[in-house]
C-alpha cells in the first residue's frame, strides 16, 4: 500500500484506550507549556515540527486481559475509529489553530468464523476541538473523545539519537466502561531513538513512558465520584514521518489498576495500537451528482473520476491500517413494526423532530433538463434532492459525506427479510457505493414508531444488516460497513399517516469522508 505525502496528522495522535477503560490523553509540556528537550543535541540533529492540517481516520485497536478484584475474567477487545475533518481556522486563549470536528464510532470487536464482519456500532461520540502549531489539541467545550491528546508534542528544540524531553500527559479513563470518566494527569517522558523504515517509508521511531497515578492526595480536575486510586505504567513506541512528522503507528503496552471506593479492583494488562490514515478522498459534488442520476434511473456521465489525484497523477487516501475485523452476532426479533404499502417518502411531511442526523433540505429544485443523458443535473440544491418529488432514493449532502435515504423499504412483515421488488433500487444504491471503491460506509436503519421501542431498534439493527448483505452479494466488501440502528427515535414524517411511516420506513447510507 502506497504512502501518500501529508499521510498521516503530524504531532497529535490519539491512542485511544476505549473498551471498558476508556483511553488516554497526553500533552508533553513544562509548566510554561513548552517542551523541553533535557539533553539537547549538537550534531546530526533534526527538527521535528508538524504543519497537518487535513481530514484523517483514527483507528484503535485494544487487547487487554481483565481482571477484577484480582481474577482474571477474559479479555476485552475494543475498537474505535473517529472520522475528524477540518471546518476552518480556530483559536484558543490567542493561539491560532485548524479546528476540527468529527464523530468517534465505537464497537466491540467481532469476528465470526476467522471472516471480516461489518462493523456493528456500541456508541457514537461527536468531538470538537482545535488544533494548535504545537501539536496540542483544545476543546471549545467538553469531549471525551478523542481519550489520548496531544501524544506526541513535539519539542522547539532540535534533537538527535538519545535527546529526551517530559511533560505532562492528560488521559481520560472509563474502568467499568459505564461512561463516567475520569480524567487524569499524569508524567511523560520522550525519548528520540532514530531513523528507520517502516513499510518501505523512512521514519523517526520515538519512546515513551508515562505512568497512572492519583489517589486522595492528587485527584484529577473531572473524576468518577466512586474511583479512588489508579496506579500503573505505560510503555510506548511510536513511529513518525521523516518527511512530514505525521503519526503513522503507535504500539502502547499497558499495566494499570483501579480501585473503587467499595474496594473493588479493576486491572486491565495487554496493548493498544493506533494507525492514523487519510480517508479516500472524492469529489463530493461530482459524487452528489452522479448519486442523483443513478436514483433517477439515468446514465450517469462517464467523463469524470470521483477519486481526487495528488502531484503524481495516483489517487490520494489510504483505506487500509490492518483488518477493521468488526461486527455484530445475530440478533433475535420481537416487537415489530409491519410493512404497509404507503405512499413513498418523497411525500412525508416534517415533524420537526431531530430527524437523521446531517444535511438540511433546500427549497430549491432541480433544473426541468435534468433527464437528458450526459447533461449534469443543476446543484442549485446543494443539501438534498428530498423535494424533488422522483428517485429511488433520496440523495443528501451531509457534514458527514454524500447519504443516500432509502425510503419505504419493503421487507416481508415484522421481518428483516427483504423483498424480491427491491432489487432494482439496491442495484442503484450499490452502483453509486462502487464509484468510491476503497471508502467506508456508515449504514443506519430506521423504524416507523408503531410498537415497542426495544423492539423497533432490534428491528432496525437488523434491516441495515440486511442491505449490507445485499450490498456484499453485488460486490462490495463487508468490511468497508458500519451500521447502526435507531428504531423509530428519528423519524423524517409523520407516524400518524401512511406516507409519514413509509417515510420514516427507511434506511440511510453515508459515504464517510
Amino acid at each position: 500500500m502506497r504512502r501518500v505525502k501529508g499521510f498521516v496528522f503530524k504531532r497529535v495522535a490519539f491512542v485511544l484506550l476505549v473498551s471498558s477503560l476508556g483511553a488516554s490523553i497526553i500533552f508533553a509540556q513544562n509548566s510554561s507549556g513548552n517542551s523541553v528537550v533535557t539533553t539537547p543535541s549538537t550534531g546530526g540533529s533534526v527538527q521535528l515540527a508538524h504543519s497537518f492540517s487535513g481530514n484523517y481516520t483514527l483507528v484503535e485497536r485494544s487487547n487487554w486481559s481483565q481482571y477484577v478484584n484480582g481474577r482474571y475474567i477474559g479479555l476485552t477487545s475494543r475498537e474505535v475509529h473517529g472520522f475528524m475533518n477540518p471546518v476552518g481556522t480556530g483559536s484558543w486563549r490567542g493561539q491560532s489553530g485548524t479546528e476540527y470536528t468529527g464523530d468517534f464510532y465505537v464497537f466491540q470487536q467481532t469476528k465470526r468464523d476467522s471472516r471480516i464482519a461489518a462493523a456493528g456500532i456500541d456508541d457514537i461520540a461527536p468531538s470538537t476541538f482545535v488544533m494548535l502549531k504545537d501539536g496540542s489539541i483544545q476543546f471549545t467545550e467538553m469531549c471525551y473523545y478523542p481519550q489520548l491528546r496531544n501524544f506526541p508534542v513535539f519539542p522547539q528544540d532540535k534533537v538527535k539519537k538519545g535527546s529526551r524531553w517530559q511533560g505532562t500527559a492528560e488521559r481520560v479513563v472509563d474502568p467499568r466502561n459505564d461512561k463516567q470518566y475520569t480524567v487524569l494527569e499524569v508524567p511523560v517522558e520522550y525519548e528520540f531513538v532514530g531513523e528507520e523504515l517502516y513499510e518501505g517509508s523512512p521514519v523517526y521511531r520515538i519512546k515513551a513512558k508515562f505512568a497512572t497515578r492519583f489517589n486522595r492526595y492528587n485527584p484529577p480536575r473531572i473524576i468518577d465520584s466512586e474511583l479512588t486510586q489508579a496506579t500503573g505504567t505505560h510503555d510506548v513506541d511510536i513511529l513518525v514521518d521523516k518527511e512530514t512528522c505525521a503519526v503513522m503507528m503507535i504500539l502502547d503496552r499497558l499495566d494499570e489498576t483501579f480501585t473503587y471506593r467499595n474496594g473493588e479492583t479493576i486491572r486491565y494488562k495487554g496493548t493498544t495500537s493506533l494507525f492514523t490514515k487519510i480517508p479516500v478522498q472524492v469529489d463530493k459534488r461530482e459524487l452528489y451528482e452522479r448519486a442523483v442520476y443513478i436514483a433517477r434511473g439515468e446514465e450517469p456521465p462517464a467523463s469524470s473520476s470521483l477519486t481526487k489525484k495528488d502531484e503524481t497523477g495516483k489517487a490520494t487516501g489510504s483505506s487500509k491500517t490492518g483488518s477493521t475485523g468488526m461486527g455484530s452476532g445475530g440478533i433475535g426479533s420481537s416487537g415489530r413494526d409491519s410493512v404497509g404499502t404507503g405512499a413513498s417518502g418523497n411525500t412525508s411531511s416534517k415533524t420537526g423532530s431531530s430527524g437523521s442526523s446531517g444535511g438540511t433540505t433546500s427549497s430549491s429544485t432541480p433544473s426541468k433538463d435534468t433527464g437528458k443523458t450526459g447533461q449534469k443535473p443543476s446543484l442549485d440544491i446543494p443539501s438534498s434532492t428530498e423535494d424533488d418529488g422522483k428517485g429511488l432514493f433520496h440523495v443528501e449532502d451531509t457534514d458527514k459525506g454524500v447519504r443516500l435515504s432509502v425510503r419505504d423499504l419493503k421487507f416481508v412483515a415484522d421481518s428483516s427479510q427483504l423483498l424480491p421488488q427491491e432489487k432494482e433500487r439496491l442495484d442503484a444504491v450499490a452502483e453509486v457505493l462502487k464509484s468510491v471503491p476503497d471508502g467506508t460506509f456508515l449504514i443506519e436503519g430506521h423504524t416507523a414508531a408503531v410498537g415497542l421501542p426495544a423492539g423497533e431498534q432490534q428491528l432496525s439493527e437488523e434491516r441495515a444488516q440486511s442491505v449490507i448483505k445485499e450490498m456484499v452479494k453485488r460486490g462490495l466488501k463487508e468490511e468497508q460497513f458500519m451500521f447502526k440502528g435507531y428504531g423509530g427515535t428519528r423519524p423524517v414524517g409523520d407516524n400518524n399517516t401512511d406516507a409519514g411511516r413509509a417515510a420514516n420506513r427507511r434506511v440511510e447510507i453515508t459515504i464517510l469522508q
